[in-house]
């Protein structure tokens, strides 16, 4: 086994250690409620998760630079973990060097190490390399802005901590300080607002990548768009408050859809399966709108009955229950035909021919006539150069091919 394949998943390995490391000196471990180690676990197991799939990647393709991504996000998350535990809720009475780096490193890079590397894979999904040399300017905003950043952190005048807002925010004396802290805050919204200008830019990049690729760069690309446009769904859920009755409910709505991206970005890549992702966004969509429209009609129903029949709730209940059982394989079949009538034109003409075919095999015909249909049949789907059949016919005086 060449070292070059070997590297990455020892670097997996020790990221993977460092992580459970992490995991059991968090301060959410300790935490009674679900919801803070539920958060705390999704960390840990992201940073694995997202630097095993850049080592799959590094080891099936070594000149992808999308590894590198991998590996730069999975060891932020690391390393902004660790830092962050060592934060306290208060400011500390004599701080120490490590909380003094705990608060640079996370308040300035924590975007920068987790996050900005995601981005990025927008302008190298899925060859890992720049469409043209005008998309580079992605990657000099970052190569310019972190270290930039990260000096005015390191020498503003007062620390402040992380992620927090409002008067009761404290600050710590920086004792090698000498920037004011609205520099900070100045450079703070400039690299926001970049990273807007970045993420706009990338889904830009996206959309001229596919126009101008192949078909199985496209096909690719469709694996990106998938999970990208179940997390849009599932932002969309959360702002509009579902599963806040439930915490553990909204974090996976919010958490599975993350995690998908790389795992998405992974088998687009290493080509596993790569054509059916027609086939995943059809059945996806025909679900999706199959349990809309029966749980529309479930409630509409126990509503009717109950309004406006003199019955028992109970009674409503078994009967939209029946209704809606009775309506789910009929209504599944006639949306995931109209579903791939649209989305997976292969699957729906491929059983479109076979349906034509079982119903002309219905007729008297003689062996000439299933022969040209099937040739026929063969000729529609697959349009090959040459079709031949070969035949074996038995009668009374003995075989004759």
């Amino acid at each position: 086994m060449k070292l070059k394949s070997v590297i990455p998943w020892v670097w997996t390995g020790l990221l993977a250690v460092a992580s459970l490391a992490l995991f059991f000196i968090w301060p959410d471990h300790q935490a009674p409620d679900l919801v803070s180690q539920a958060g705390s676990t999704f960390f840990v197991l992201t940073a694995v998760l997202v630097t095993a799939l850049g080592a799959l990647i590094a080891t099936r393709q070594p000149g992808n630079r999308i590894s590198w991504l991998f590996f730069a996000s999975g060891a932020g998350l690391v390393v902004v973990g660790a830092l962050g535990s060592l934060i306290p809720d208060e400011a500390p009475v004599s701080p120490t060097f490590w909380h003094w780096l705990a608060f640079v490193v996370v308040d300035a890079l924590s975007v920068a190490a987790i996050f900005y590397p995601l981005l990025l894979l927008l302008y190298i999904f899925p060859t890992g390399h720049f469409l043209t040399r005008r998309w580079t300017w992605a990657g000099w905003f970052g190569a310019i802005m972190v270290p930039t950043l990260l000096f005015v952190a390191l020498f503003s005048e007062e620390i402040s901590a992380p992620f927090e807002e409002g008067p009761d925010v404290w600050t710590i004396t920086n004792p090698i300080g000498f920037i004011p802290l609205s520099v900070l805050d100045v450079m703070g919204f400039i690299w926001i607002a970049g990273l807007l200008v970045v993420a706009i830019g990338g889904v830009t990049a996206v959309i001229v990548r596919y126009r101008r690729s192949s078909q199985l760069v496209r096909t690719q690309i469709k694996w990106l768009l998938y999970p990208g446009l179940i997390f849009v769904v599932s932002f969309v859920l959360i702002v509009f408050g579902v599963g806040d009755d439930n915490d553990i409910l909204s974090t996976l709505i919010f958490v599975v859809p993350i995690a998908m991206i790389p795992i998405s970005m992974t088998v687009a890549i290493t080509r596993y399966r790569l054509f059916e992702i027609d086939r995943i966004i059809s059945r996806t969509l025909a679900y999706i709108l199959v349990v809309g429209l029966l749980v529309g009609t479930y409630f509409g129903t126990v509503t009717f009955i109950s309004t406006q029949l003199p019955a028992p709730n109970a009674v409503a209940v078994a009967g939209s229950t029946l209704l809606v059982a009775a309506l789910f394989n009929p209504l599944r079949k006639r949306i995931q035909t109209a579903v791939d009538k649209r989305f997976n034109r292969s699957s729906y003409r491929a059983q479109q021919v076979a349906d034509e075919f079982a119903a002309h095999l219905q007729e008297s015909l003689t062996i000439e006539e299933i022969t040209d249909a099937w040739i026929e049949t063969v000729d529609q789907v697959v349009e090959p150069e040459v079709v031949a059949v070969w035949l074996q016919a038995e009668d009374t005086l003995g075989a004759r091919s």
